[in-house]
């Protein structure tokens, strides 16, 4: 039901958070990895098993799972997870709710909001999609997913994507902030059909 505002319409919603519970607490960075990155996708290049070695000794991340955060990087899985909702969630909540297909969202932030992009050009269920400041990398395979849905002219009619990059991403003094701002601002600029 939409209310009758004709300037503000606002439509009711489910909104179903994902995160991790147990021992995924305790290795973040890496179960983010490993759901987040879409396949194939390559590791910041300030990422790498010496790094990761820095994060050790300083006490943020044990031997462990740094190892872990390193498998996963090499061999993400979004893929997985996008099936998970998909297919397993998806049908659970709309077992139990009224759920419109049409307008069925999905948001993300950061590897999140890659991940939301990713899922954007897989063409899943997910007609309404967010990505806040997506950690979206000038090599990051999306954009190979982009170029192949433009040269398969692929029908994107009745689906949305809003991208936002936040200041701290254009303007801070940091490596990676920056490296992410300019894989979302290219990706966002890229000449589409």
């Amino acid at each position: 039901m939409v209310r009758d505002d004709s300037i503000n319409p606002v439509e009711p919603f489910i909104q179903v958070s994902v995160g991790y519970i147990g021992e995924d607490t305790t290795r973040l960075l890496a179960v983010r990895a490993r759901d987040l990155l879409p396949p194939g996708e390559p590791p910041l290049s300030t990422t790498n098993a010496e790094s990761l070695d820095l994060l050790v000794q300083a006490g943020y991340l044990d031997a462990d799972a740094a190892k872990l955060y390193w498998h996963n990087l090499q061999n993400p899985a979004a893929d997985k997870f996008l099936s998970f909702l998909v297919d397993e969630l998806h049908p659970l909540i709309s077992a139990e709710f009224r759920v419109d297909d049409t307008s069925t969202g999905l948001w993300g932030f950061s590897y999140g909001g890659l991940f939301a992009t990713y899922a954007a050009l897989r063409r899943t269920l997910f007609s309404r999609i967010g990505a806040g400041s997506p950690g979206i990398v000038p090599q990051s395979k999306v954009f190979e997913l982009y170029d192949s849905e433009i040269k398969d002219e692929a029908d994107y009619s009745g689906r949305m994507l809003h991208m936002t990059v936040c200041e701290t991403e254009v303007t801070a003094v940091s490596p990676y902030q920056a490296y992410v701002g300019l894989g979302t601002t290219e990706f966002a600029v890229e000449p589409g059909p």
